[in-house]
């Protein structure tokens, strides 16, 4: 576990957020977050509202987060999935379930419906059943919730919300429709920062930005382009419209990514502006925080056979990480290919992380010079590693560079 001091220093962006809403001058915010740097507890407060898509890889780096406020004394109450209900509570946060969320982020049906698709319908897909369908319950959850902290603690009270960027239940009430919204959202970027710029091209597109004296046009183009004719995204964006209006907002996004990043006060985004394309027109109360101290959820040590790792790295050999992420569940992906481009060759070995898979589960042979393991920590083991590879893992490069 981090020491404390590492803790409170990964947490000072947030903590000065928290303190200047809380407290609304600057006065008091400089004498609280001196208090609290000073490794002093904070007085007992209203608990902040916490809220994250029930999945792991989104869960790991929102939890690190109510851990670190919990250790300074701020009560915290956290929506989420069921499946996720016993790890909040043991870190001393108040489970909130989403209504009708049941023990996975997708039931048996949508997940065998998705499992038979392939290519950009597996996409559209997954990104309508996690991140949209999802919405209405996420926004009668948080509005109950709402509704529970002004019956108890009245109107004087601040209220805040620090959620992962992808909990679309307040996006809603952002853009119109009817419900309360707290006094200070807070929203974490959990990935790259994809909203639309008129200084780079469409998100995941993979082309350098044109830095030509037409470069704002030629990125305006290609954006508004990318709206009206991309396989995934434009199908995606108009069921995030449809939904929203839906709901009763009075104004619709550009696309989903946009939603993400800008339906909150203050966005907080993991990593460092150099992991980004310069852009000059970011979000408004936009603030890069570095990488997580540490990540949650899974236990915190390296496998038993990590000894297999260090004898192989002391020999000479080259030291390879692949890990597939949260939303790939096809090991034939990159896993599988992986293993047997490297499976056998002397100067390498192998570590493999399946996330969503068990090793019991595997249907092909793990080489003699690979490892595989569901999860393994990635600030303890990338000390040892010479070439990570991965198959969308955002905080992987973000706590690489930490």
């Amino acid at each position: 576990m981090p020491q404390r001091s590492l803790y409170v220093a990964g947490l000072v962006p947030l903590l000065f957020t928290v303190l200047y809403f809380q407290l609304g001058n600057l006065t008091s915010l400089i004498n609280q977050a001196t208090q609290i740097l000073g490794q002093q507890p904070a007085t007992t407060k209203p608990p902040i509202i916490m809220a994250a898509t029930p999945a792991f890889s989104h869960m790991e780096k929102i939890t690190t987060i109510t851990q670190g406020l919990i250790s300074r004394g701020y009560p915290v109450h956290f929506i989420s999935g069921p499946e996720f209900a016993d790890y909040i509570e043991s870190i001393g946060a108040t489970y909130i379930g989403i209504e009708g969320q049941g023990p996975q982020i997708m039931s048996n049906e949508d997940l065998g419906q998705f499992i038979s698709l392939q290519g950009d319908e597996q996409e559209v897909f997954a990104f309508k059943n996690i991140f949209i369908k999802t919405i209405p319950a996420q926004y009668w959850t948080l509005q109950r919730t709402f509704r529970g902290f002004r019956d108890q603690y009245g109107e004087k009270e601040k209220m805040i919300f620090i959620f992962d960027c992808t909990y679309g239940g307040l996006a809603p009430v952002i853009h119109g429709a009817p419900g309360l919204r707290p006094d200070a959202s807070i929203a974490i970027g959990l990935a790259p920062y994809a909203a639309a710029s008129n200084d780079t091209f469409p998100f995941r597109s993979g082309k350098y930005p044109d830095t030509s004296s037409e470069s704002q046009k030629v990125h305006f183009e290609a954006q508004q382009a990318h709206r009206r004719e991309h396989p995934i995204d434009t199908p995606v964006n108009a069921a995030v419209d449809a939904l929203l209006l839906e709901m009763g907002a009075t104004t619709t996004t550009p696309s989903l990514y946009d939603m993400m990043m800008r339906a909150s006060d203050v966005y907080l985004q993991y990593g460092i502006p150099a992991f980004e394309w310069e852009r000059s027109d970011w979000r408004p109360h936009l603030r890069f925080m570095g990488a997580p101290v540490a990540v949650g959820i899974a236990e915190h040590s390296l496998p038993e056979w990590w000894g297999d790792v260090l004898d192989a790295k002391a020999a000479g050999k080259k030291i390879v990480a692949v890990s597939s992420s949260s939303v790939v569940y096809d090991t034939s992906a990159l896993i599988k290919p992986a293993l047997e481009a490297f499976g056998g060759r002397e100067d390498v070995f192998v570590v493999a992380t399946l996330v969503t898979s068990d090793v019991e589960m595997l249907d092909f042979a793990i080489p003699a010079n690979a490892r595989v393991a569901k999860f393994i920590p990635l600030d303890l083991a990338l000390p040892d590693v010479r070439i990570p590879s991965v198959a969308g893992t955002y905080v992987f490069a973000d706590t690489e560079a930490g």
